[in-house]
C-alpha cells in the first residue's frame, strides 16, 4: 500500500475526539499559512483583487462616490459589505490585506462547520469529510484567502444547509445574498426551485423565488433611485471581453495553434491573458449567446428528469439538489468565455454534497477525477499567466497544462452528469411527493 494510502487509513481509523482534534490542527496550519502568504505578498507588491476591493470600498467610504453611476464596480451590490468589514479594521492597503485574509479565513471555518453538520445529518462519515476540507483549504491557498469567491461558498452552503433543515425561506435568502456578493448563486435559485416542483409543491416553488427576487431587490434599490441605468452595470461589465486562456473553447484554440495559426495574439484584458484574432473574437461572441442558450436549455432537462423521477426519501433529493447545481455550475463555466482559477472552488465546495461514501463505486470515481482536476488545475492556474510572449514557441508547456485541466474538468462534468441520471430514472406515472 502506498504510504500517503496507509496514513488516510490510519486517520480514518483514529477515535473521533483525536480525529477531529487532528483535523482542526491541520486546517489551523494551512489555514494560516494561506493568510500569512496574502499577508507576506501585501510587503512585497499589491495583490490586484485586494488593491481593486480596497480602492472601490475606499471610493464609496472614503470619497462618498456612489458605485456604477460615480465609478466601476465590476460586482453585485453586496459584495461592498464584504469589503466593508476589513475595511473597518485598516488603516491602509497594507492593512487591509491582513483584515481581509482573516475574515476570508473565518468565512471558510464557517463553511466547514456548516458542510459538517449537512454531512453528519445524511451519515457520511467525518473522517473523509475532513480530508476534502483539508485538500480544499490546501489547493484554495490565496483563492480563499484574497478573493471574494469564499464568501459566495459560505452563503450557498449555508443556503443547503437552510434547506436541509427546510428553513426555506432563510435558503432563499442567503442564496440571494450570496448572488449579490459574487454572482454565480443566482443560477442555483432555479435548481432550489426544481426540487418544490419535483414535490408539486407550487407555491412553494413560487414563495422561494418571490423572497430570493425580493432580497437581491432590495440591494438593488439604493442603485435603482439614483441612477436606473447603471443600477445593472455589473451584468455587462465583461460583455466586450474575449476569451481567457485558461477557458474551455481558448485552451482548445490554443492547442490547434500549435500545429495551425489561428491566433493573432494574447494581450492583457481585465488583468487576464485573452487570446485575440478573428477566430477566438467570433467564438466568444458566440459564447455570450451559446452560454444563456446552454443554461436554460440544462434547466428544463433536469426539472423534466427531476418531475419525472420518484424522490423515495430526503437523502436522495438532497442528493440531486447538489447534482443539478453542480450540473448548472458546470454548464456556466463550460461555456463561459472566462475560467478564472478560483472557480474551482465553486466545484469543490459542492462535490461533498453528492453524499457519496467510500465502498461506493461513484465515491472512488469522483475523487479520482476530482484529484486529477485539481493536479492540473494548480500549475495550470499557475503557468496560464505566462501564456504570451513569443506564442506559441515559449508556452507548450502551460497550453497543455490548461488543455489537460479542462479535459478533466469536462470528465467530471461527465461523471455528476450520469451521476445524475442515474439518480432519476425515468418512470411512467407522476414523481412521489
Amino acid at each position: 500500500m502506498h504510504p500517503l494510502s496507509k496514513r488516510i487509513d490510519s486517520f480514518r481509523n483514529m477515535p473521533d475526539d483525536r480525529q477531529y482534534r487532528l483535523f482542526l490542527i491541520i486546517l489551523g496550519i494551512v489555514l494560516a499559512i494561506d493568510v500569512l502568504s496574502v499577508c507576506v505578498v501585501s510587503f512585497i507588491d499589491r495583490m490586484y483583487d485586494l488593491s481593486n476591493y480596497y480602492d472601490n470600498i475606499s471610493d464609496v467610504v472614503d470619497g462618498h462616490l456612489m458605485p456604477y453611476s460615480d465609478f466601476r464596480f465590476e460586482y453585485p451590490p453586496g459584495a461592498l459589505s464584504v469589503f466593508l468589514v476589513p475595511k473597518i479594521f485598516s488603516w491602509n492597503l497594507t492593512s487591509f490585506h491582513f483584515s481581509y485574509s482573516i475574515f476570508a479565513a473565518l468565512a471558510f471555518i464557517i463553511f466547514a462547520k456548516y458542510l459538517l453538520k449537512i454531512t453528519d445529518h445524511f451519515g457520511i462519515q467525518r473522517a473523509n469529510v475532513y480530508l476534502s476540507l483539508i485538500v480544499f483549504a490546501i489547493v484554495g491557498n490565496q483563492f480563499i484567502t484574497a478573493r471574494n469567491d469564499i464568501f459566495a461558498v459560505l452563503m450557498v452552503t449555508l443556503a443547503f444547509y437552510c434547506f436541509m433543515v427546510r428553513r426555506y425561506d432563510l435558503s432563499a435568502v442567503v442564496l440571494a445574498f450570496g448572488a449579490m456578493i459574487k454572482i454565480y448563486p443566482i443560477i442555483l435559485i432555479p435548481m432550489f426551485m426544481i426540487i418544490f416542483l419535483s414535490r408539486k409543491d407550487w407555491k412553494g416553488m413560487f414563495r422561494f423565488a418571490i423572497v430570493s427576487g425580493l432580497i437581491c431587490l432590495l440591494f438593488e434599490l439604493p442603485f435603482l433611485i439614483a441612477d436606473p441605468g447603471t443600477a445593472f452595470a455589473y451584468l455587462s461589465y465583461h460583455s466586450d471581453r474575449g476569451l481567457q486562456v485558461e477557458g474551455v473553447v481558448s485552451s482548445v484554440l490554443t492547442f490547434v495553434n500549435l500545429f495551425i495559426p489561428i491566433i493573432d495574439d494574447i494581450g492583457i484584458y481585465y488583468a487576464s491573458n485573452t487570446i485575440v484574432g478573428d477566430i477566438p473574437d467570433m467564438c466568444a461572441r458566440f459564447l455570450d449567446k451559446a452560454m444563456y442558450v446552454m443554461l436554460v436549455l440544462s434547466a428544463i432537462w433536469m426539472m423534466y428528469r427531476c418531475r419525472k423521477a420518484p424522490m423515495k426519501d430526503e437523502g436522495q433529493e438532497f442528493r440531486i439538489l447538489a447534482a443539478i447545481s453542480l450540473i448548472i455550475i458546470f454548464v456556466f463555466i463550460t461555456f463561459s468565455k472566462v475560467y478564472s482559477a478560483q472557480y474551482m472552488l465553486w466545484i469543490l465546495s459542492l462535490l461533498p454534497l453528492l453524499l457519496l461514501s467510500p465502498g461506493d463505486e461513484r465515491y472512488d470515481k469522483m475523487v479520482k477525477y476530482a484529484a486529477l482536476y485539481v493536479i492540473f488545475a494548480i500549475p495550470s492556474s499557475a503557468l496560464a499567466f505566462t501564456i504570451g510572449g513569443d506564442f506559441p514557441d515559449d508556452n507548450v508547456i502551460p497550453i497543455l497544462l490548461v488543455l489537460m485541466k479542462n479535459i478533466f474538468h469536462l470528465v467530471l462534468f461527465a461523471f455528476i452528469i450520469r451521476t445524475f441520471i442515474i439518480w432519476t430514472p425515468k418512470t411512467d406515472g407522476p414523481s412521489e411527493s
